[in-house]
């Protein structure tokens, strides 16, 4: 759509609150879309590095080079199953739609209709070049516009 002005946002609202009031304050008449780049792949890593590290005993952190307790956290890694990574990844994907949803709500308070888009990808960058290419993207609202040194 060409009047739609895409607002890039993070995971945590409240950071990402100013940037969508700005945008909101500043389209005031126009169509908007949420926009959220999800770094999938290094929030499994993380559950998956928490998960083996959590075999460990107090005093085996403070020797995590040792080889015998990295080939214990190797073999917790290998008990995070696939079954777990998929329960993972299905939380992660409703938990983003709760965060997306909530950016909706801020929208609809103020009387604006706004849809979300996400892609997931590693890199926030490309992910956020993939969307404007997929759909043709020419506002895009993103962080540094809330801060009035960035902005005129």
């Amino acid at each position: 759509m060409e009047d739609t002005i895409y607002v890039a946002v993070g995971k945590d609202v409240n950071e990402n609150k100013l940037t969508l009031s700005w945008a909101l304050r500043n389209f005031r008449e126009k169509n908007f879309c949420i926009l959220h780049v999800h770094q999938l792949a290094q929030i499994i890593t993380a559950i998956r590095t928490r998960y083996a590290m959590s075999g460990l005993e107090e005093h085996e952190l403070v020797y995590v080079r040792d080889s015998k307790v990295m080939q214990k956290i190797q073999k917790n890694k290998a008990l995070f199953d696939d079954f777990e990574a998929k329960t993972a990844v299905e939380r992660e994907r409703k938990n983003l739609q709760k965060i997306l949803d909530r950016y909706i709500l801020i929208c609809s308070q103020i009387g604006v209709h706004a849809t979300k888009l996400f892609i997931e990808m590693d890199d926030i960058g490309k992910g956020i070049v993939e969307l404007l290419h997929r759909h043709s993207i020419k506002k895009l609202v993103m962080g540094a516009a809330a801060d009035k040194h960035y902005s005129e």
